[in-house]
């Protein structure tokens, strides 16, 4: 074999190398996979007699009914390491002596770096679907479409399988699956009149300045914006720039990759042309009009260039990279002379698209969680197991691969809905508090208001989804991040994305993220980690979690113990959500109550601070977890349809300041648009204490966008956050600044202003019931009372029905004494137990309004919940009314 590998051109060694190759034939069929093996470094001559002399000793093994080495040549079949030649040699041989070989090999080759072998496979399976969809198997056969399309390389199946999917209501980004670069900037034409413009360098080819005017053939040019919706990713010059001949152009493109990498830039054009990537030469072309095949339609005869003609090898770097083409047309007048056009794919060496990282955020970063092209990179098997129609939207019943964990194949389960025959809308994933699963009434609503929107079953045990894995049971990391369940449920959210982009309703361009609670915490991850996402809207979901939550410090830590600083580290640098904000420029809004007992203020702030791009912030106080219906629906569809809808950007404060103006604090901030009201809270004591702190509301003065407030003054610092409110009722807040008045030179008597800590609840009137009714449907189990006619003061009482009642959340000041104060009757005489923190007290209830009365002050503490409790110790019927919680004003001495 090495006399026939050295063979070469113009006769070089061909009088040895026939020696050799009769010889070689002569060898034993055992011999098959050791000549198979050397065409991995054979030149193409060489090739030729390898192949004969393997296909003659093949063909006198079966001639004299004996078996070939079926299993040796089935290993080095599958193994990849040996070139495509070899191999597909390899399988053409089992074939003949092994009538089973096609259908036991061919289907596991969907994904093979052998484009031939893969070709067979993606016609096995586009075979299956037709034979499904004649049987009117439609499901099975869009579920086949949808596998071969993860295989397919070559345009003609490309446009077999897109046409079935079509056929079957599901229809295919086909451009966005091929990779071709449908969004450039184009400047001409410069002069080429007899050819000399292709070797003239033109300002374009020395800088590229889009801001940048030029003197052209016929006048100035300027960059201009140019979209193709061609299926190709065609570029027609003559309908950009305008037909002529003798004339050149240059197109321009930025592509963003998550990694240094080789690529394939994929070119078809018939006119003469150069690329450069990042202002280096890749290749060029002098000819015109050649290299073009033909195509017929309807009504014209025609020609366009083929695609994929032309295979530039080439490098991106991490980042942002620039493709530039010039395309050059002659001044030949027949009718096939005047194309003038040009499309190009990014693609690696075996044609499988590549794609930028969408809005510049694809830089490279030390992450070393989420390999994100590698996780997007696995088949996404997308199928629609389910169709409805429903008041002009289409919700359907979707699964798609996430991963493969081990042994554990991960799919997911998901609802997609959108306007009934809707192309190219505005998307959004939405993901529901506590992980909820999927339903049409989380995906509905979004399509009615103009949406393309996709919610999730999570990979969690017991969903419709596999993985069985218990993700939102607590922030658990485990000795490995990428094993922790955040991550699996992070996987699933990438592919989510890649199934938004295949489908035709969707802009790839306007895909967002949304959700609520636990999906508020994934919405703010995944902005961090996915750069194709290109806004977030969180519902009291956040990040920076180190700094206190619910699952560590709280209502949620279930016996756990704390993590250590350490623990808090790593988790800061791994899984929370904030961590990768910096590096982003993706915009993002959190909207939360000041008081939220998962989510504390203290990491609303600093994720808020770390995100890197446009942000917004909308903070209700006294708030826990919840928030009015109306309000929470409109605040986090106001941010999205800005992001993703192109609507006005809406009014935000300015950052508050505060000032000593004659004696008084005044804060004062601008709008960024026109207000309807304004406001400003604030909260006395030191910084913690996040879930029991009371936040005063103080109306501002409104002239035009300049707002003021007199902040009342007290011997402990406050933080406050200023507000305005548009004239469509969306809030918008300023982050926390922390005021304090002494050293403005101002000198308060008491510690802190009086309120009430129970106003939110404490009468049971109509307001307090929506409230507690409000919190006790966000997840969170509260007491909603029946109510009785028989009041101390207003219209109700409430009914104490069971022997001890969880009083909702109370709120005060730390290191500040309180007063509890609340009113008992009764039919006959009883008695009850209050407990208010560590304060407890017995009182006797009679017939009458009883005055019940506890002291207690508010520990320092991260969360600052003041838990109280009312224990009935006998009687019935007893009603409680007028319930205060009161700080103990006095003045300094």
């Amino acid at each position: 074999m090495k006399t026939i590998r050295a063979v070469g051109p113009e006769g070089k060694g061909h009088r040895e190398a026939g020696q050799a190759w009769r010889r070689l034939s002569d060898a034993d069929a055992r011999a098959l996979p050791e000549i198979l093996a050397a065409l991995d470094d054979a030149n193409p001559l060489a090739a030729n007699w390898l192949r004969s002399a393997a296909e003659t000793i093949a063909d006198r093994q079966m001639g004299r009914g004996q078996k070939l080495p079926v299993r040796e040549l089935e290993a080095f079949l599958l193994d990849t390491s040996h070139v495509a030649r070899g191999r597909r040699l390899a399988f053409d041989l089992l074939a003949r002596g092994d009538a089973t070989a096609g259908d036991r090999l061919v289907p596991n080759m969907l994904h093979d770096p052998s484009l031939e072998l893969r070709r067979d496979a993606v016609n096995r399976l586009m075979a299956e679907a037709l034979r499904q969809e004649q049987a009117g198997e439609t499901t099975q056969a869009g579920a086949s479409f949808l596998k071969a399309l993860g295989g397919v390389r070559d345009h003609d199946q490309a446009e077999v399988i897109s046409a079935g999917l079509e056929r079957l209501g599901q229809p295919v980004n086909f451009p966005r699956h091929l990779g071709f670069i449908t969004e450039w900037n184009l400047i001409g034409p410069f002069d080429n009149v007899n050819h000399n413009g292709y070797a003239a360098t033109y300002p374009p080819e020395t800088q590229i300045d889009l801001d940048s005017c030029y003197a052209g053939k016929n006048g100035d040019v300027k960059w201009t914006p140019f979209v193709t919706s061609d299926r190709y990713g065609i570029v027609d010059l003559n309908r950009a720039i305008g037909k002529m001949s003798s004339a050149a152009c240059y197109a321009a493109a930025e592509f963003f990759s998550d990694a240094d990498r080789k690529v394939e830039l994929r070119l078809g054009s018939s006119n003469a042309w150069k690329v450069w990537v990042n202002g280096r030469l890749v290749a060029e072309r002098d000819k015109y009009h050649l290299d073009m095949e033909p195509a017929q339609d309807s009504t014209t005869t025609y020609m366009r260039a083929e695609v994929d003609r032309y295979r530039l090898a080439a490098r991106f770097k991490s980042g942002k990279n620039t493709i530039l083409l010039k395309v050059c047309q002659d001044e030949r007048t027949e009718d096939w002379a005047q194309l003038w056009q040009f499309q190009i794919r990014v693609c690696d060496a075996t044609g499988a698209a590549i794609h930028s990282s969408a809005g510049g955020e694809g830089a490279k970063t030390d992450d070393l969680v989420f390999d994100v092209p590698a996780l997007i990179a696995t088949p996404l098997d997308a199928t629609t197991l389910k169709t409805t129609e429903r008041e002009g939207v289409v919700t359907e019943e979707i699964r798609y691969h996430s991963e493969q964990d081990g042994a554990t194949r991960v799919d997911i389960f998901a609802y997609f809905s959108y306007p009934k025959g809707a192309r190219g809308l505005p998307a959004f994933i939405w993901n529901p508090g506590g992980l909820g699963q999927a339903s049409p009434a989380f995906t509905e609503p979004g399509a009615k208001r103009g949406y393309a929107v996709l919610c999730i079953d999570f990979p969690q045990t017991g969903y419709r989804s596999t993985g069985n894995y218990q993700i939102n049971s607590g922030l658990e990391l485990g000795d490995d991040p990428r094993r922790a369940p955040i991550y699996h449920g992070a996987v699933a959210l990438l592919k989510a994305v890649s199934f938004l982009e295949t489908r035709a309703e969707v802009d790839q361009r306007r895909i967002g993220m949304a959700g609520s609670s636990w999906g508020g915490f994934f919405t703010t991850l995944m902005i961090g980690i996915d750069p194709r996402l290109k806004a977030g809207s969180c519902l009291y979901g956040t990040g920076s979690l180190q700094l206190g939550n619910a699952w560590w410090d709280g209502q949620s830590q279930n016996g756990r113990t704390p993590p250590t600083a350490q623990q808090r580290e790593r988790w800061r640098t791994t899984l929370d959500p904030a961590w990768r904000l910096p590096t982003k420029k993706t915009p993002i809004a959190w909207i939360t109550g000041t008081n939220d007992g998962f989510y504390l203020m203290s990491s609303i702030m600093q994720s808020y601070e770390m995100a890197a791009g446009p942000k917004h912030l909308m903070l209700l106080p006294n708030w826990d977890h919840a928030l009015p219906q109306r309000m929470q629906e409109d605040q986090f569809y106001a941010w999205l349809d800005v992001h993703l809808q192109g609507k006005p950007a809406l009014s935000e404060p300015s950052p508050v300041a505060v000032r000593n103006e004659a004696g008084r604090l005044i804060a004062r901030w601008n709008s960024s648009g026109d207000i309807a009201a304004a406001d400003l809270i604030a909260s006395y004591g030191e910084a913690g204490n996040w879930r029991g702190r009371y936040w005063h509301t103080i109306p501002a003065v409104v002239e035009g966008r300049a707002c003021r407030v007199e902040l009342p003054a007290a011997r402990l610092p406050c933080f406050i956050s200023a507000a305005v409110v548009d004239g469509k009722g969306i809030r918008s807040s300023s982050p926390f600044a922390r005021v304090d008045s002494s050293a403005l030179g101002i000198e308060a008597k008491a510690s802190v202003l009086d309120y009430d800590g129970c106003a939110e609840w404490g009468g049971f009137e109509e307001p307090h019931v929506a409230f507690l009714t409000r919190h006790n449907q966000s997840g969170q189990t509260r007491w909603v009372p029946r109510l009785s006619t028989d009041a101390k003061q207003g219209k109700h009482a409430a009914i104490l029905t069971s022997e001890r009642t969880v009083l909702p959340p109370i709120l005060g000041t730390a290191t500040v004494a309180h007063r509890f104060t609340c009113y008992f009757k009764c039919a006959q005489a009883g008695e009850v137990v209050v407990q208010v923190g560590s304060a407890k007290k017995q009182f006797r209830v009679g017939t009458d309004w009883t005055e019940a009365v506890l002291e207690f002050t508010p520990p320092s503490a991260v969360m600052g919940d003041i838990p109280a409790t009312i224990t009935i110790v006998s009687g019935t019927d007893i009603l409680v009314d007028a319930v205060t919680f009161r700080p103990v004003l006095a003045s300094s001495p």
